[in-house]
This record gives C-alpha cells, structure tokens and sequence, in this order.
C-alpha cells in the first residue's frame, strides 16, 4: 500500500472490447517520486492500462486522478502537457528525422517555442548518451538507441509522471545498467515519478519499491517486489518458474 501522498491515482477502472474485460475493477495509487512497477503475462491488460491512464483509451468505468483532479475529460495531448507522459512498447520516433530533431520536437510540443526548447535539447542528449548519435537519422538507428531515444522524447516533455513500456527489453546488461542511472537520477533531481510496465525481473527487482501485478485485467498481487515475485499465485500466473523469477533467465 501507498504510504503518504497521491501523484497518480487508478481508480476501479474497467474496459472491455467486444464483451472481453481488458480491465477490471482495477486501482492502485503512486507516491510522488516513487518507481512502480507494473508485471503480469502477455495480454493482462498493461499496455491498455497505459493507454487509458494517459487518454488514449477512454475506459468503461472508473476514472483517473492526477494530483487529486479527476483528468477523463482530458484528451491525451492535454494529459501529456500536465506531466502525464508515456513511452510505447513499439519506438514511435520521426523514422525520417535526426535524432536531435526527434527529442527538439518533443521538446516543443512541451515548451512552446524552438528558442525555449533549445535551451535543454542539448542537455539532454548528453544526459540520455545520444550526444553522437544527434545528426542519425531515426530510423538507421539500432534497437537499443531507438529505445534511448523513445525514453529521451518522453523527457524532453518534462513528465512529472513517467510511464515506461517495456524500454529494457532487448538491451544489454550494461544498457540497462545506464538506464537504472538515468531514471534513478530523474526520480532524485525533479522528484519525477515512473510507473512501469516490465518483463525484464532484473529491472523490477532493481528500480521499484512496489509493484502491481496484473493478470486477465485483474489485480492479483501487490506489495515490494521481494515478496511479490516470490508469491506462488504470480509465479503461477505470470512467469511459470521460480528460476526465472531469481533471475536465472533473462
């Protein structure tokens, strides 16, 4: 459970399509500067949640709380620019543009103007380790540094929530490593707070004090994550064996 105070608050939400419940009575609260994890199997239901809690999918039922004001009406733009921002499992970056082109206009969509945008583009691109990959193209650039820039276009948006789909898949131990610094440094500079969605165990393990786990659109377990990977019902739901969840596979 939540201890002190609500940044981001999921609320009994339901959705369902075509008759099948994606989403069930679901609600979980996140602190101010805390990392939260969300695990569960294939098609449990966390992607959608991402794109309900962010305005890309209007739920059923339930309702969005962020800072303490209900956002439905909101349409995701407007969600983005209060700090409600999200990456996607799937990199969605400009495939014909720069990588530094790519985060500046991210950077507008949040600053409002090329001048005030360019104050920190650079800055970033140093923080994300993209400083010599700023003049590629996007879409020459190998799986590991589209994720990059996935996570650094989200943050050229300043979040004051971050929501994370799935960025350590696919990266080495040392990528990872660079992005548990990363996100770890974003959270104790801004106060920033992450929610995410990650079958990579070593991640869970290492950035998030709590997690949720989702299966069949229903919460079935939360608390730390040393007592909740280890919980037979989530071994059972969602990862299968014990040895994976001890970090023996990737």
């Amino acid at each position: 459970m939540l201890t002190g105070t609500a940044v981001l608050e999921v609320d009994r939400i339901g959705i369902a399509f075509g008759g099948i419940h994606a989403l069930n009575q679901v609600s979980f609260q996140v602190g101010r500067g805390e990392i939260l994890g969300i695990i569960g199997p294939n098609g449990a239901g966390k992607s959608t949640l991402f794109s309900v809690i962010s305005g890309f999918l209007r739920p059923n039922q339930g309702r969005i709380l962020f800072d303490g004001s209900d956002v439905d009406r909101f349409q995701a733009d407007k969600r983005a620019r209060l700090g409600l921002v999200r990456t996607w499992q799937i990199p969605r970056a400009f495939s014909s543009l720069t990588v530094k082109e790519n985060i500046t206009v991210a950077a507008i969509s949040h600053a409002g103007s090329i001048r005030s945008a360019a104050g920190f583009v650079g800055a970033l691109l140093e923080e994300t380790g993209l400083a010599e990959q700023a003049g590629e193209v996007a879409g020459d650039l190998p799986p590991a540094f589209r994720k990059r820039l996935e996570v650094a276009r989200a943050l050229a948006r300043s979040p004051r929530v971050l929501l994370l789909d799935e960025v350590m898949a696919g990266l080495t131990s040392r990528e990872m490593n660079a992005l548990f610094a990363l996100l770890r440094n974003r959270v104790a500079r801004d106060g920033m707070t992450i929610v995410l969605i990650e079958h990579v165990i070593r991640a869970v393990r290492t950035l998030c004090g709590r997690v949720v786990v989702l299966s069949g659109g229903n919460v079935i377990a939360e608390g730390p994550p040393a007592n909740v990977l280890e919980s037979r019902e989530v071994i059972q739901a969602y990862l299968g064996t014990a040895e994976y969840l001890h970090g023996k596979t990737s």
